[in-house]
């Protein structure tokens, strides 16, 4: 092999070696891009995931406002019962002669 065919060699090499890092860069700049992408997506369903947080927590909010609402509700009007029964048990006692009898039963 002459000097001609070193040459052609040390080329051939050299132009393989330049195809490698061509491919290399381009394999590379692929993931780069993929890479870039997914990150993309995560952040766009960290944003999703975050909206949707806060949706599920202005709704939890306001069902703990109307239940509160609710139990107030229902504390007054067992309230109002708790009166009405109270009077109605006063008038029974205070209205029916109740007499006791010997054996503890009323008659």
């Amino acid at each position: 092999m002459g000097a001609i065919g070193v040459i052609s060699c040390v080329y051939r090499i050299k132009d393989f070696q330049s195809i490698q890092r061509k491919h290399s860069r381009e394999s590379t700049l692929q993931s780069a891009a993929h890479i870039q992408n997914q990150t993309e997506q995560v952040y766009k369903m960290k944003a999703a995931t975050e909206s949707s947080c806060a949706d599920i927590q202005d709704s939890l909010k306001r069902e703990v406002e109307e239940l509160r609402a609710f139990q107030r509700e229902v504390r007054g009007e067992l309230g109002s019962l708790k009166t009405a029964l109270e009077r109605l048990v006063e008038e029974v006692f205070v209205t029916l002669p109740i007499t006791a009898t010997g054996n503890g039963r009323m008659s």
